[in-house]
């Protein structure tokens, strides 16, 4: 006696496959990214997900990135301060969300100038002949 599988029962099995495949495949959603209380030697990040992630700072002078995380997969809305900044200084960053099975999310980057350093004393100014 054949063994029929009906088109139904096809079906199912390729849809569940896919669903499977598609949520463990989709990274999450980062929205909502600001910079806030911004002083002269640190800054705050914030963002959401559509998902619980960790939640990554790549930052530097330029796109040569350093990196402030938190490793924690728990959190839709997030927040990480940057530390140990220079006054009036500007910097690159973005930021990588990633959920437990490595789907992650990258945004493009962004700028924001540290405020200048309260009664910092002015450099010496080399003057140039016009």
């Amino acid at each position: 006696m054949r063994k029929f599988v009906s088109f139904y029962g096809l079906f199912a099995i390729a849809l569940t496959v896919f669903a499977v495949l598609y949520l463990q495949a989709h990274a999450a959603e980062i929205s909502g990214v600001k910079v806030t209380n911004i002083t002269d030697k640190s800054a705050v990040v914030q963002w959401a997900t559509d998902t619980e992630t960790d939640a990554t700072i790549n930052y530097g002078l330029d796109n040569n990135f350093g990196t402030v995380r938190d490793p924690s997969f728990t959190e839709t809305d997030h927040a990480l301060t940057i530390d140990n900044l220079d006054p009036g200084t500007t910097y690159h960053f973005r930021v990588v969300s990633a959920d437990e099975d490595g789907n992650k999310s990258t945004t493009a980057g962004y700028v924001f100038t540290t405020k200048t350093a309260p009664n910092k004393p002015l450099k010496d100014s080399i003057l140039k002949e016009l």
